[in-house]
């Protein structure tokens, strides 16, 4: 355009050298690439000043807005000054339970109003570059649990600053977010962990700056999102505080903006991998009652199997868990388990115990009846010698009972195991 605008101006006549600063002030703008001579006329002046127009729109030497003459950037716009936050939550990429981390994809907004700043034009908004954000005052934006922050980038990084005709100002960045969210697993795998994020300033207090969520919304998800993002051990969900959040840093109260984070355990696979085969070996382990007890094989190979496997899926799921710093739900289910498996083996050792000492007291008694009938017998044992029978009537009627039936022998005289003496109960008779 500079090129055909020169063209022009040799076909008209020269005018008087009245735009030599405005000529110059131009030239200097561009770097020297177009020149304009002293002498150009009305028209050449208006054609070279469209051409460089072009010029500083592309090199970003025309601004349009406008700085009050006190603006200093080091400092606010004033007290009690609002500043807005907006998120747009992509997705959740990552929970780590070790370390007790959350990974996010979001998109931050942040807006806040600046009197001090005008824009020119009739424009609704300019877009800034992301290098301008050092020309005007930006809020020192301080997030409590963050514990890193990755700029999304592509081709180049993913932020921009866009300033409104009523003075406010949004910066947008694009960014994967890991936030440090405390934990507590002391209910795991039954646990529902809620995690705050909060946005606010590190520098000014409540008094001179208050942080809130922007009501257009306040988060917004993509099509998608249904009731939270689903991951394979969570359904994660995000709720913004309305209500005015005051910390307390050390000097002083700041306001902020809160997130809560929800997390809700999926009770799927831990109710197929965990709690149901556990109860099945405990159900097992009680079948072992009905099993002859003297079949020791048998019983203590299905009680010892069933107690190992238990004791095998309690360390398994031990190392597989995150850490706390009481027993867990899932362990104190285990333990329970390993326990009513354990009482089942030691019952099956009393009654054991129980068999053999009944055998045994069974056959001490035997011995011992057989050792008592043994000695009644020869306490009563009655050896005589007798010649008459009716003799032998008359003393068993006066001193012996319970004696065996007598049975005379043809010759008439009583078996005797001894000549030499009679034994009776009481007493003894002299020999013969």
């Amino acid at each position: 355009m500079a090129w055909q605008a020169m063209r022009l101006g040799r076909r008209l006549p020269r005018a008087p050298p009245r735009d030599a600063p405005e000529a110059a002030r131009l030239e200097a703008a561009c770097g020297g690439s177009t020149r304009l001579s002293p002498g150009m006329s009305h028209v050449r002046v208006l054609l070279a000043w469209c051409a460089l127009s072009s010029c500083l729109v592309s090199t970003g030497a025309i601004d349009f807005w406008s700085l009050d003459d006190d603006y200093n950037k080091n400092l606010p716009p004033g007290k009690n000054m609002v500043v807005s936050v907006s998120l747009f939550i992509n997705r959740v990429s990552s929970v780590d339970e070790n370390k007790e981390e959350i990974a996010i994809d979001v998109f931050l907004q942040v807006y806040w109003q600046d009197p001090r700043v005008h824009l020119l034009g009739n424009r609704d908004h300019v877009e800034l570059t992301w290098a301008q954000r050092h020309s005007f005052w930006v809020p020192d934006l301080y997030i409590r649990q963050l514990r890193d922050m990755r700029m999304v980038q592509v081709f180049q990084e993913m932020a921009s600053m866009r300033l409104y005709a009523n003075s406010t100002f949004r910066v947008s960045i694009g960014a994967t977010v890991i936030i440090k969210c405390d934990m507590d697993f002391d209910l795991y795998p039954l646990d529902i962990q809620r995690c705050a994020v909060d946005f606010s300033s590190y520098k000014y207090t409540v008094d001179d700056m208050t942080f809130r969520w922007r009501d257009d919304p306040a988060l917004s998800f993509p099509s998608d999102f249904g009731d939270g993002y689903r991951l394979p051990k969570y359904v994660v969900s995000f709720a913004a505080e309305t209500e005015e959040q005051v910390i307390y840093y050390g000097e002083g109260n700041h306001s902020t903006a809160r997130l809560m984070i929800t997390l809700g355990r999926e009770l799927q696979s831990y109710l197929l991998e965990t709690y149901l085969p556990s109860s099945l070996f405990v159900i097992i382990s009680w079948g072992s009652f009905i099993v002859n007890p003297e079949l020791v094989p048998g019983r203590m190979v299905l009680l010892v199997t069933t107690l190992l496997s238990l004791v095998t899926m309690f360390d398994t799921v031990r190392n597989n868990s995150p850490n706390a710093l009481e027993l867990k739900c899932i362990e104190v289910w285990l333990i329970s388990c390993i326990l009513f498996v354990f009482v089942a083996l030691l019952e099956y050792f009393v009654v054991l115990f129980a068999m053999r000492y009944d055998k045994n007291w069974r056959r001490s008694k035997a011995q011992n009846s057989l050792g008592a009938s043994q000695n009644f017998k020869g306490q009563n044992e009655i050896i005589i010698h007798v010649v008459d029978k009716e003799s032998w009537r008359a003393w068993r009627r006066g001193h012996v009972r319970h004696a065996a039936p007598f049975r005379p022998r043809p010759e008439g005289l009583l078996p005797c195991r001894s000549a030499q003496s009679r034994v009776v109960r009481g007493g003894t008779a002299a020999p013969e």
